[in-house]
C-alpha cells in the first residue's frame, strides 16, 4: 500500500498507543515527536485522526516489529533470545 494511504481507527486511542510505543521504543524521536503533538492535540479536545500508513511505519511497534530496538525491548522483557519478527508482536503485548 502507498506510504500515504489513510488510516482510520474506530476509537480514538492514539495517545495511550504512543504511550505504549515510547515503552517499547524509548529512543525513538519519531514515536517522541508524535506524542508531544498528540498530547497538544488530545488537550484542546482535538481529533489525532486519521494517520498515514507511513506515520505508523515510523511510530508503531507493531509495524516495527522487524526493528533491532522492538526485537530487543521484546527479548529484554520476557527473558528470551532476540527472536524473530513473526514472534515479536506476541511478546510485545505482554507490556
Amino acid at each position: 500500500m502507498p506510504e500515504d494511504t489513510l488510516v482510520y481507527c474506530t476509537h480514538e486511542y492514539t495517545l495511550s498507543n504512543l504511550r505504549f510505543a515510547q515503552a517499547v521504543e524509548p529512543s525513538n524521536l519519531d514515536i517522541a515527536e508524535r506524542l508531544a503533538k498528540v498530547t497538544q492535540l488530545r488537550e484542546a479536545a482535538k481529533m489525532t485522526l486519521p494517520s498515514t500508513l507511513a506515520l505508523e511505519k515510523l511510530t508503531n511497534p507493531f509495524l516495527r516489529t522487524g526493528e533491532t530496538s522492538v526485537k530487543q525491548k521484546a527479548d529484554e522483557r520476557n527473558g528470551l533470545d532476540n527472536r524473530g519478527p513473526s514472534t515479536v508482536p506476541l511478546l510485545i503485548r505482554k507490556f
